[in-house]
This record gives structure tokens, C-alpha cells and sequence, in this order.
């Protein structure tokens, strides 16, 4: 089905540039972004600013913003989309003109739009048609302000006229982080041991520049304000830190450094620690009944002790061996 519609031009100002980022990735699937992003050229007053650059998983009661040189009035996260089912649904009632495949255009009063099925009021008669056979639908009315993702809109008032650099955070699920483990063996007691974090980004954007840290260990949810005083978030931000090391959670973070590409639906494999050179002690694990019946053992295990004289005594993250 064609749909011909008038676009007119938003009166938003949108975000010119986006600029480094730092992630802060954990176990249970989600990410800590902190954003920066900058507007140019906007006068000295109040402004609408917008940014749409964010995933689809992005957590709609999180995403907060600071500006320099500039008080945010208020934030919306905007979510809902244009539809053609939805703005022709509201429709119903009015004068539409529909064109049937090899037939001319007919116009009548929108009364019924299924997904099969449109129905209009002719003069003195009812016509319904199948949607697979129409060609177009046309209204008269002019969509202002169409909305075809969804983004983020803040007033602010801005005390001079200039750029305007802004740093938003917001948490986001699909992306996840967890640890391997690679020994290789030199002779029967010491070997090279390396740590490396595998990050999966299953979400729908692309992070360039980025710093990513690595988080192992569990840090306890603190209560959220609701976005829609921005005024009390801001003071909430400004008042010391009480919460004491037990009510933060236990965890410790690695730092995976600058990662030019993070890209979306990607694997990206980097270092934590090593290689090392460790200690470690070899067992070979029998049971009873096969130990009478051949020599070559069930399994083998390695050992490892976190000691600093086995070569570690560092804080090691939960994960797999490779």
C-alpha cells in the first residue's frame, strides 16, 4: 500500500556530534554508558534539543544529562514511532480517497481498517476491499513533526550563545561480558596462564572511541528518582555519597581500554591479564575398577593456587577455561 503524506521540517534542535563514550560492562547483561554529546550554535535562551542515537534496549527510566553552561528544564524520552496502521486507524470518520490496482481512485468515509480489510462509505453504499488489491491511500492532512525513531528531548536554558557539550549516561541490556581462561603447560609444574574478557554486543548500536570496563561481582541496585522531577535528580546528584562498601556490593572492576570499534551484534575478545608465569600442580584422577584395568587416567587436573608465589595473588574473575 502507498501512503502519500507531507513531511514538514521539526523544530528540534538535533545533536551536530557524538563524541567518546565510556561502557561499563556487566555479568547480568547490561552496560553503564556515559555519553558525550555536543550541540553547536545555539543562541543564548531556552532551546529544545535532540538526541537519537541510543539502542532499542536502552532502559527508558534511566538516561540522565548534564550540560555545561546550561540548566535542563526537563527531559521526555520519546518512544512511539509513526505508523501508517495507527495514523490511518485515527482516521476513521474522515474522507479518504483509496486507488484500486488498474481502477480508478474512489473516495468515501473511512469506517473500518483491519489487516485484511478497508472499509469506506459510498454516497448510499458500503464497499469494502482487500488490502492486497490496493494500490495506494491518500488523506489531505499534512503529518507534522513525524517521528520514525525513538530519541531523547530536553528544554534547557543556556546562559550565552555557543556550543553547547553535554554528557548523558543511561543503562542499556544486551550487552554482556565473561572471562576466559588459556594455560599452556612447560614441563610439569609451570606454565603461562592469560585472562581475557569476551564482550558481546547484542544491541542495535554502534560505540566508536570507546573506554570499556569490566565488571565482576555483584553491586546492589540503588533506588531510582523518577526522571520526571529533573529538578530533584539534579540535587540527588549534588549531595555527598553515603551508601557505605557493603551497601555498594562486593565487585571489582578491570579496565579493557580504548576500543576504536564496538560494534553491534559483535564478539570483541581483549586482554585482562597476562601472560603470566605460574606455578601449578598436576593430578591425574583415577577410578578404582579402570585404575585395575588400564594405566592411562580418567582425567587431568591443573591446579592453581592465588598466591603471589605461584606467580598471581591478583583478583581473578569468574569464567571458563579454553
Amino acid at each position: 500500500m502507498k501512503l502519500f503524506i507531507l513531511i514538514i521540517i521539526t523544530n528540534f534542535i538535533w545533536a551536530q556530534s557524538s563524541k567518546e563514550s565510556t561502557i561499563t560492562v556487566y555479568k547480568d547483561g547490561t552496560a553503564l554508558v556515559k555519553q558525550e554529546i555536543i550541540w553547536d550554535a545555539i543562541s543564548k535562551g531556552t532551546t529544545n534539543l535532540k538526541y537519537g542515537d541510543i539502542p532499542k534496549s536502552i532502559h527508558k527510566d534511566t538516561p540522565f544529562i548534564s550540560i555545561k553552561n546550561a540548566q535542563v528544564l526537563s527531559q521526555k524520552f520519546v518512544e512511539k514511532t509513526f505508523s501508517s496502521d495507527e495514523y490511518f486507524s485515527s482516521k476513521k470518520g474522515d474522507i479518504i480517497t483509496i486507488k484500486l490496482k488498474n481502477e480508478k481512485a474512489v473516495s468515501g468515509i473511512l469506517l473500518e481498517l483491519t489487516n485484511k480489510i478497508l472499509t469506506i462509505q459510498v454516497k448510499n453504499s458500503l464497499r469494502s476491499f482487500n488490502r492486497n488489491n490496493i494500490e495506494y491511500v491518500e488523506t489531505g492532512d499534512v503529518v507534522s513533526n513525524p517521528n520514525f525513531s525513538p530519541y531523547l528531548y530536553w528544554e534547557v536554558k543556556n546562559n550565552k550563545t555557543g556550543n553547547l557539550k553535554g554528557n548523558l549516561v543511561y543503562k542499556l541490556s544486551n550487552i554482556s561480558w565473561d572471562a576466559i581462561y588459556r594455560l599452556t603447560t612447560n614441563g610439569q609444574t609451570k606454565g603461562e596462564l592469560v585472562v581475557e574478557g569476551v564482550i558481546s554486543n547484542n544491541s542495535s548500536k554502534d560505540y566508536i572511541n570507546t573506554n570499556v570496563n569490566l565488571v565482576e561481582g555483584k553491586i546492589n541496585k540503588v533506588k531510582s528518582i523518577n526522571n520526571n522531577n529533573y529538578g530533584k535528580m539534579e540535587m540527588s546528584r549534588s549531595l555527598p555519597n553515603k551508601n557505605t562498601p557493603d551497601a555498594l556490593g562486593d565487585y571489582h572492576i578491570y579496565s579493557a581500554g580504548k576500543i576504536k570499534n564496538f560494534t553491534a551484534k559483535e564478539n570483541l575478545t581483549v586482554g585482562i591479564y597476562g601472560p603470566l608465569n605460574v606455578n601449578y600442580e598436576k593430578n591425574y584422577v583415577f577410578e578404582n575398577f579402570e585404575r585395575q584395568q588400564k594405566e592411562e587416567p580418567l582425567k587431568v587436573e591443573y591446579t592453581l593456587s592465588n598466591t603471589e608465589k605461584d606467580g598471581l595473588g591478583i583478583v581473578l574473575p569468574a569464567g571458563k577455561v579454553d
